[in-house]
C-alpha cells in the first residue's frame, strides 16, 4: 500500500501542499510533501515549458516551497509515493 505525505490543510489543494512544503501527519517518518517531488513541468514568464533538467535545481527548489512566491504555472507534478503500512496506531489522550 502506498500513500503520499500531504499536508493537513484541506483548503489549499494539491498545488498548495506541494508549493508550500506540505506539513502533514506523516511528516516525522516521511518528511514534507515537497521532499517527494521528483519533477515538475512549469510554464515560465516567456511561455517556455521547462522540466527539472531545463529549469535547474534552483527553480525546482523554489517551487517546492523554498521561494515563497510565484515563478510560473506548474502543469504536472511527478511525485514519489511512500510506503504506507496497512496497520496504523491511533490514540486519544484526554486531559481534565
Amino acid at each position: 500500500m502506498h500513500g503520499f505525505p500531504a499536508g493537513i490543510c484541506p483548503a489549499v489543494g494539491v498545488g498548495g501542499h506541494l508549493c508550500g512544503g506540505g506539513f502533514g501527519t506523516m511528516l516525522r517518518k516521511y518528511g514534507l510533501a515537497s521532499d517527494h517531488i521528483l519533477d515538475a513541468h512549469i510554464v515560465d514568464v516567456n511561455g517556455r515549458v521547462l522540466d527539472r533538467k531545463s529549469m535547474g535545481e534552483d527553480l525546482l527548489w523554489a517551487i517546492r516551497g523554498g521561494g515563497g512566491g510565484s515563478f510560473g504555472v506548474i502543469l504536472p507534478w511527478k511525485v514519489n509515493l511512500a510506503y504506507a503500512p496497512t496497520t496504523l496506531l491511533y490514540s486519544v489522550v484526554a486531559r481534565r
